[in-house]
């Protein structure tokens, strides 16, 4: 745990200086979000979970590969534990110019006091405990690959629901 804790606060630092490495490409997003729900399967099978997926499944996105996976890690992960019961959705869609990727648990929710610092920069004593850092990094990932991470709604002990937008093609690069 303590490893991912420096790593996630190292490339905060790198982003923060344009210094982390991204290599957008064409990717299908069905193949990264297999790959991220193969990893939490153990977890969501440990806890009695179900997953479903919805949407379509034929979309690609420009992103960097390791960066997308690690943004639907959080939001996965971040998904089975704050539920108990029921399950989480993934739901892919073409919202516009992007593509959009949602996640919706059957969690607790969010208490309306900690929605500001959903995604604000974590202050020390929660870094040194790991708490905060990864939806931070996720939302500047988000923003890095040219896309946005955003909660849409959570409802105490009823749930939450996060998307996701990437490109569907690579930005133009200007003269």
């Amino acid at each position: 745990r303590l490893r991912h804790v420096v790593t996630d606060a190292l490339d905060i630092a790198l982003l923060e200086h344009g210094r982390l490495p991204i290599a957008v490409r064409e990717l299908p997003l069905d193949d990264l979000v297999d790959d991220v729900v193969k990893e939490i399967r153990p977890d969501l099978e440990r806890k009695g979970l179900g997953i479903a997926r919805e949407g379509d499944r034929t979309l690609t996105i420009s992103a960097d590969a390791q960066h997308t996976q690690r943004i639907l890690r959080t939001l996965l992960r971040n998904a089975v534990q704050y539920t108990e019961r029921g399950g989480i959705t993934v739901s892919c869609s073409i919202q516009q110019d992007c593509v959009a990727v949602t996640v919706t648990d059957t969690g607790v929710g969010i208490q309306a006091g900690q929605l500001k610092q959903l995604f604000a920069k974590p202050q020390l004593g929660a870094l040194l405990h790991g708490r905060g850092l990864s939806l931070f990094l996720a939302k500047r990932l988000a923003k890095a690959l040219g896309g946005e991470l955003v909660l849409i709604s959570s409802e105490l002990e009823r749930g939450s629901t996060f998307v996701v937008t990437f490109p569907r093609r690579a930005p133009k690069a200007e003269a």
